[in-house]
């Protein structure tokens, strides 16, 4: 030992810290605590799992995949609707059918889901692609908006706004970022088709049904800036967005002008027929999106995996058996990426959508629990005879 050691105070060395003495407290598990805990356990889980299969065996689901049907993209659609360009008009979309059986009544309310498979919102920079402060409409520079890139301002070139000449480059886009220019803009609607002979009369892509064939829910009947129904339906938008992004997050409602290149247009004069219109610059018919629609509020709500699904209409009324068709005009290009769309028809019930993993974890546990606490019980009688 060293001098410098020798000449240390003995106390230094001797005290409870440095001796692993200082005053602590352990739990003694008695067999009778484990036993009654492992009971407990199973007397909560099974019945709890037996209650959520139960429930989530009554929710009714129907999913039917859309995309493969037409394979409709940009450059290959079916010329379904046409979009106002300054004088002329530009055509694209895909009317797409899918008819199906149901064998039960349904009673509201009744959720009209989309789903996607293959495409990837968690993508770290496509995931921060927006900003903050426009949506709730807080005061923001253009370099706050570099996030947004390469959707945040149209590209090179000028536009002339009344008697002002301005860089495209110095307008954003309101909302900007790739999160909402990728918002899924497919209209998806609800139809009762009266008989078999009307349902065979349908192909996958005719463009006009025939008469007797009943709207249920029509997809794009609301307003995109109060989410209201402009004519009436049997569905409602209003409730599909989390709360607290309707009353605080997306607050902001931007008039087109010389500071924002909105989804509103621009009733003024100018050399820009895709200002005027809404659009993005040089997207014929791809429309800006307003940041109080439900529908994007939905879509910017971040899916962690590939394959996920977001509420899109909520039926109020009551579905009987009998035939019913989707109605579906596409816009969202899937088939470029390799991905796929569905429609869903969904009911809840007090777990919310159906969820048979859940229960069968619940049932799981419990009876490992129910296992474990007699096979201790049968231990501790063995133990306590020796």
């Amino acid at each position: 030992m060293s001098a410098e050691a020798d000449a240390r105070p003995e106390k230094e060395f001797g005290n409870a810290f440095f001796q692993a003495q200082m005053k602590h407290t352990y739990a003694q598990v008695s067999p009778q605590a484990v036993i009654l805990c492992l009971f407990v356990i199973a007397v909560v889980f099974i019945p709890v799992g037996a209650a959520t299969i139960i429930a989530t065996d009554a929710v009714f689901e129907w999913s039917d995949r859309y995309d493969h049907l037409n394979r409709c993209t940009h450059s290959n659609h079916g010329s379904a609707e046409t979009h106002p360009l300054g004088n002329s008009t530009v055509a694209s979309g895909c009317f797409t059918n899918v008819g199906f059986r149901l064998d039960q009544t349904l009673v509201p309310p009744i959720y009209i889901y989309y789903r996607m498979k293959g495409f990837n919102q968690n993508y770290r920079l496509y995931a921060k692609s927006f900003n903050e402060a426009q949506l709730s409409d807080r005061d923001y520079g253009l370099s706050d908006l570099d996030d947004c890139d390469p959707k945040k301002t149209p590209t090179d070139g000028t536009i002339t706004i009344g008697t002002e000449t301005k860089a495209l480059n110095t307008i954003p886009y309101a909302p900007c970022g790739q999160v909402p220019w990728s918002m899924f803009n497919d209209t998806i609607s609800l139809f009762r088709v009266p008989d078999e002979a009307t349902a065979a009369a349908i192909s996958q892509d005719t463009p006009v049904l025939p008469s007797g064939v009943t709207p249920i829910c029509v997809g794009d009947a609301f307003s995109r800036s109060t989410n209201k129904p402009t004519v009436a339906t049997g569905c409602v938008k209003e409730g599909i967005a989390f709360s607290q992004d309707v009353e605080s997050r997306f607050k902001a409602n931007p008039s087109s002008s010389a500071s924002a290149w909105t989804g509103n247009g621009y009733t003024g004069v100018t050399d820009n027929a895709f200002f005027n219109e809404g659009y993005y610059n040089n997207e014929a018919g791809h429309r800006i999106p307003l940041i109080p629609d439900e529908d994007f509020m939905v879509w910017s709500r971040i899916a962690p995996l590939a394959d996920f699904r977001k509420p899109y209409r909520k039926i109020t009324v009551g579905l009987q058996r009998g035939l019913y068709l989707w109605r579906i005009l596409e816009r969202f290009d899937t088939t470029s990426l390799g991905a796929e769309k569905y429609a869903v028809l969904a009911t809840t019930a007090w777990i919310g959508t159906k969820n048979p993993t859940l229960g069968a974890l619940y049932l799981t546990m419990g009876s490992i629990s129910l296992v474990l606490a007699f096979g201790f019980v049968g231990m501790y009688i063995a133990r306590s005879k020796e």
